[in-house]
């Protein structure tokens, strides 16, 4: 059964988004099989519209990736770096993953350090190229936790294998 998974792309501009797209373009292409999408784009332009902004955000907090299409250089504008904190806010402790896509390798920019302790912050993984495979989530539920206790694995297996052997010797 395929899972629906939700994406809010942001870009700076249309050298930018380009990139976005090529890079949702590879990760749809990558898990189509597994996965289907739900994919919200919105520029930096368009963070400034109330409706626009709002949208986003909702869709940002309940996203399981957000990706950041930027220039290397210089710093996310004010007004950009409020609305990425107003969603932060509301993700809680929901996983997942912020990508921060620039046109190189920029470690060392600002945004790209700010991105990098946004997706800390968020309890969420940081990417900057395509992952070599999905980032599961781990479910919260109980019956999630009920099931995963009564699993017996090779590492507790061997625990109570030596705690056998340790009894039969006293």
């Amino acid at each position: 059964m395929k899972v629906n998974r939700s994406i809010a792309v942001v870009y700076e501009n249309t050298l930018a988004r380009q990139r976005a797209v090529e890079f949702c373009d590879d990760l749809i292409k990558r898990f189509w099989a597994q996965d289907t999408f739900d994919v919200g784009w919105w520029s930096f332009s368009e963070l400034e519209e109330t409706e626009a902004s709002a949208k986003a955000a909702e869709m940002a907090s309940e996203a399981e990736v957000v990706i950041f299409a930027v220039h290397a250089d210089g710093e996310l504008a004010p007004e950009v770096m409020a609305w990425i904190e107003s969603w932060l806010q509301r993700r809680g402790d929901r996983e997942g993953a912020l990508v921060g896509l620039t046109e190189c390798a920029a470690e060392k920019s600002l945004k790209h350090i700010f991105l990098r302790s946004v997706a800390h912050r968020g309890g969420m993984d940081y990417f900057t190229e395509m992952p070599c495979s999905r980032v599961e989530s781990i479910p919260d539920s109980l019956e999630y936790c009920a099931e995963r206790a009564r699993q017996v694995t090779g590492v507790l297996e061997e625990i109570l294998a030596h705690q056998q052997s340790s009894r039969t010797r006293i």
